[in-house]
């Protein structure tokens, strides 16, 4: 079962959570919008972390098999 806001929070609450400003995001996603295929899975890999909270490891093993795509939710476990 997907973890609800209370328990989000409760784990972010728990820890030092590094923020980008605006300027930051905008500025790594200009410097990935480029069309060869390293700046586009960059620009998604940066897109996903920033909506979701996903850490490196947690983009480098996700796969199709983890995302409900019915509920907007995914699932790694």
């Amino acid at each position: 079962a997907a973890p609800g806001q209370v328990e989000i929070d409760r784990y972010r609450d728990g820890q030092h959570v590094k923020r980008f400003t605006r300027n930051q995001v905008r500025a790594l996603l200009r410097a990935t919008s480029g069309a060869d295929e390293p700046s586009r899975r960059m620009h998604a890999a940066i897109l996903l972390a920033i909506n979701t909270g996903c850490q490196n490891e947690d983009i480098q093993t996700l796969r199709f098999k983890h995302i409900d795509w019915r509920r907007g939710w995914y699932n790694q476990q």
